[in-house]
């Protein structure tokens, strides 16, 4: 990844205004951890082309792990002016909605529209599960770990949903066994579900 931003460093020395060349260094600046300097570079290839999809979705995910929830939803609004039936985007924001802990109603709105692009997607199942949970709607929340983990058996995240909203669900044997193969899978998935108030 070094060597990807040494190579739109040159490009840029060549063309200070490559849009593409700073929306993919600030991708590459982003999967570093640099966010500061990633959105920088987001920033200026979007003065540059203000219709870069990508660059509003890559600034969106940026702004997200800075935890600036409400710029993240907003680029995520604008990437969705532009590409209005992108799955993966209409998943972002429904996720970054469950992180923020804030719009509920809007970020089921928005998984389901996901999910009827591509309905076997089991990233957006656990998206919706989460949110259903946040929703106090136990039983779908189940329902829609259980599907992720149909499709992706390896995700402990799912797993370890389905064990909360089975525990929420008064099946305390079957919860308790989902939450210690989880946890067991991955000893950080308590903590990060606990984040966003998915748990016992």
């Amino acid at each position: 990844m070094v060597r990807a931003v040494s190579d739109f460093d040159q490009a840029l020395r060549a063309d200070p205004n490559y849009a593409a060349a700073l929306r993919n260094r600030g991708t590459a600046f982003a999967v570093q951890g640099d966010y500061v300097r990633a959105i920088a570079d987001f920033d200026q290839a979007l003065r540059l082309n203000s219709r870069d999809v990508d660059a509003y979705r890559n600034r969106a995910l940026s702004y997200q792990f800075q935890r600036d929830y409400p710029r993240s939803v907003a680029d995520f609004d604008s990437a969705l002016e532009l590409d209005p039936q992108n799955a993966e985007i209409l998943n972002g924001r429904c996720w970054v909605r469950v992180l923020w802990g804030h719009q509920f109603d809007s970020a089921l709105r928005d998984c389901n529209a996901s999910l009827t692009i591509h309905p076997q997607n089991p990233n957006t199942l656990n998206s919706r599960a989460a949110v259903e949970f946040r929703l106090n709607d136990f039983r779908a929340s189940l329902a829609d770990y259980d599907a992720s983990l149909r499709l992706a058996p390896s995700m402990t995240g799912s797993l370890y949903g389905r064990g909360v909203a089975r525990l929420r669900l008064g099946q305390t044997t079957e919860g308790h066994a989902d939450i210690a193969e989880a946890t067991s899978r991955d000893t950080g998935v308590a903590a990060r579900y606990a984040a966003f108030n998915v748990q016992p």
